[in-house]
C-alpha cells in the first residue's frame, strides 16, 4: 500500500521497523534459542526500540535486536574477541580479551548461557547474581554447572 505513495516512504518504514534485522536471522540458524533450541520470535518492545528477540518458551531467553548473534553460545564484543568477566567501574561486565577497552554490561540473560557462566569465577558468582537480579535457584539454573 505504501508503494503507491512513495518509494522513499517505504524505505523509511523499513528502516524504522528494522526489517533487514528481522529477516537476517532466518537466512541462517540464528533464529533458534541458544538455551532450549526453540524458535526465537520478534516481540514488541517499548519506545525507541520497536522489537526484541524472545524465545517461544516463556521466560527462557531474550536479547536485543541490535545485539550481535551469539557465536558458539557466547557473546562476542565489537572487536570480535571473546569476553572475559570483570568489573567496569562498579558494574559486572564482559571485558575485551584483546587488551583494548571494549566492554558490555553483564545482563541477567547472560547467566543462562553455560559458556558465559563458566567465565565467572565461583567466588564472584553470588555477588553477580545479586547485582543483576538472577535467581540462582531458577529452573534454567538447574541445567547449568560450573566446570
Amino acid at each position: 500500500m505504501f508503494r503507491r505513495f512513495s518509494r522513499k516512504l517505504v524505505a523509511e518504514c523499513a528502516h524504522y521497523l528494522r526489517v533487514d534485522d528481522l529477516i537476517a536471522p532466518y537466512a541462517t540458524e540464528l533464529h533458534t534459542c541458544p538455551i532450549c533450541g526453540l524458535e526465537m520470535l520478534a516481540a514488541e518492545a517499548g519506545e525507541g526500540v520497536p522489537f526484541y528477540w524472545r524465545c517461544t518458551e516463556k521466560g527462557c531467553y531474550t536479547r536485543s535486536i541490535s545485539d550481535e548473534p551469539l557465536k558458539d553460545g557466547m557473546h562476542v564484543l565489537s572487536c570480535g574477541s571473546e569476553p572475559r568477566f570483570g568489573y567496569w567501574g562498579e558494574q559486572p561486565s564482559w571485558l575485551c580479551s584483546c587488551g583494548k577497552k571494549h566492554h558490555r554490561k553483564l545482563q541477567r540473560n547472560d547467566l543462562k548461557l553455560p559458556k558465559m557462566r563458566a567465565l565467572i569465577p565461583k567466588k564472584s558468582w553470588a555477588r553477580v547474581c545479586r547485582e543483576v537480579g538472577f535467581d540462582p535457584g531458577s529452573g534454567a539454573q538447574e541445567q547449568m554447572h560450573f566446570d
